[in-house]
Order: C-alpha cells, then structure tokens, then sequence
C-alpha cells in the first residue's frame, strides 16, 4: 500500500450548477486528483432521472488511484446532491454491507471501504482487499427449498377463536376549536400562538382549485407543535414535509386552518388528554371521519 493510506488525502469539490444538472471534479492542492466526472443526473433533488444520486460517488472513487481519500460531509453533500439526516448520526448508514440494496455498493463496487468519523464530520474511504471486493461483487448461492414435509414439520393449525361473552360499547364526542390560520410574513411561514397545552390538532390545507387535505395529530404540547411546524430543524423529517406543504399551498392562493379539541368525553366522562392515549383516540376517530367522508389525509 502507498505512502498515501497512512494519510489520507483531503477532497474538495468544486460545482457550476444549473437546474437539474452539475458538472463535478474533485481537486487536491492545485492539481486534479480525479478526473471530471462530466453531466451527473441528480435525481430525486433535481427533477428526477434514473441514476442513483450515489452513482457520482462511484464514479469519483473509480477515478482514483488513491489507497486513501477523505470526505467531508459537506463535500459528499455537494458530490451526491445531500446526505439524508441518518447519514450524519448512525455508524450502520456507512456499514460495508454486502446487501445488494445497501448504499454501500456504490463505493464497495468501487474498490473501497467506508469509516466515518462524526466527530470531525469526514468519511474515509481506504481501499478494500481483493477478497472484500470478490465477496461484495459475487452473489451467494441460493439456498435449496425443502418441504416441510421432507424434513418432518407438523403443520399446525390455528388456534379457534371463542367469544368470551364481553363486549363494549362506548361513545366519544369532541368539538373542534378554531384556532386561526397559517400565513406566510416575509416568506416565513406563521402558524397561531397557542398555550403549552395537550391537545389533537388538524390543518386544513385548501388550494386555491378548491381541492383540499388535512394533517390531523396529538401532541402533548401545542405551543412546541406550532413552533416545530414553523421552523422545523432538518432531522424532523414530518415537521419539514408538512411546512413545506403549507408553503406551498399559500404561495400558489391556497390557504390553511388550524382547529383543535382540548377536551373530550368518552361515555360521559371527561378524558384525560394528559394520558397519550386519551390523544390518539381522539385522532384516530377523527382520522377515520376523515376516511369514512372520502377526504384526503396527507400520511406524515
């Protein structure tokens, strides 16, 4: 192995970008350290398109003679069109899998193995044995089915469900609250100011077509639940989705409402809406008006 494995090098990436594509090399000191990589489909970040946003890692680690290269994830941001959040917090994402479905097969095919380091936000990738590579690359044979009947397993049925003789019959009944609309001020979004209360919530999000959908939700705190909608940090993953959504629908001449429930009664007794389940039982009913009704539900 080279000098170079015991150090690796440090990549940097420089992009001249346009609307769906972007033209990439990587660069060591003043010289090129892997050939241009030309057009790369982005994909899904974009517009679409076939090639899997990680093909340009392939092909970067492919042009390298490299024993050793270093990554930082800001580079890796820019090579494949951005890390998914689980890419920064969890050594299983940059595992060396062997699964033909992992990501690791874009730099495994490639020759390389990957080790992150989160402490200083870098992957390193060094170059994999000749047998690593082989075992990534060959299929396992599959396995022989054999019949149950040939190894002597007993099939056994299943068991015969019995009535107990108890049943329950219950009612819930609830009213929703107005809580004012979502707007949007100088381009940021604003949701209602609400109490740090537990409650079930619902956003109507109507475009400006007439077509409508609904998030509904519980939350233990609705003043934390707005906020998380207003300004959502990347890992929320259902908090971004659902501003962005309501962006949209605003921009475009829709508009959105917020209702609440901060109370129910469930066969004459008030529910204790600081007891979770007390919340998705209300959400649940509500959900499912929503399906019975045949409205649209936005899943988050």
């Amino acid at each position: 192995m080279s000098a170079s494995a015991s150090k690796p090098h440090a990549v940097h990436l420089t992009a001249a970008r346009d609307r769906r594509l972007a033209h990439y090399r990587i660069v060591r000191s003043n010289r090129i350290l892997v050939r241009p990589l030309g057009m790369i489909d982005l994909g899904s970040r974009y517009g679409g398109g076939l090639m899997s946003r990680y093909e340009a890692l392939s092909k970067a680690l492919e042009s390298s003679d490299e024993d050793a290269l270093e990554f930082s994830f800001e580079d890796l941001d820019l090579l494949v069109g951005g890390l998914p959040p689980s890419a920064r917090k969890f050594p299983t994402w940059w595992a060396n899998s062997s699964k033909p479905a992992h990501q690791s097969r874009h730099w495994m095919t490639a020759g390389y193995k990957a080790r992150p380091e989160f402490a200083r936000e870098t992957i390193h990738f060094t170059k994999a044995t000749p047998e690593e590579t082989a075992s990534r690359r060959t299929p396992k044979a599959k396995k022989k089915q054999v019949s149950k009947d040939a190894i002597g397993v007993t099939v056994r049925k299943p068991i015969e469900l019995v009535p107990t003789g108890e049943a329950t019959r219950s009612s819930v009944m609830f009213e929703w609250l107005t809580a004012g609309t979502v707007t949007l001020e100088n381009g940021r979004l604003e949701t209602p100011t609400l109490r740090g209360r537990p409650g079930v919530y619902r956003f109507t999000i109507s475009e400006a077509s007439g077509s409508r959908q609904f998030v509904v939700g519980e939350t233990d705190n609705l003043a934390l639940l707005m906020n998380s909608y207003r300004h959502p940090e990347p890992a929320q993953v259902a908090s971004v989705h659902v501003h962005e959504l309501m962006t949209k629908t605003i921009e475009r001449g829709g508009a959105v409402g917020a209702e609440l429930v901060l109370a129910a009664l469930h066969a004459g007794e008030a529910l204790d809406f600081a007891y979770r389940p007390s919340r998705v039982l209300v959400a649940s009913m509500a959900l499912t008006e929503l399906h019975g009704r045949g409205e649209l539900v936005d899943d988050v």
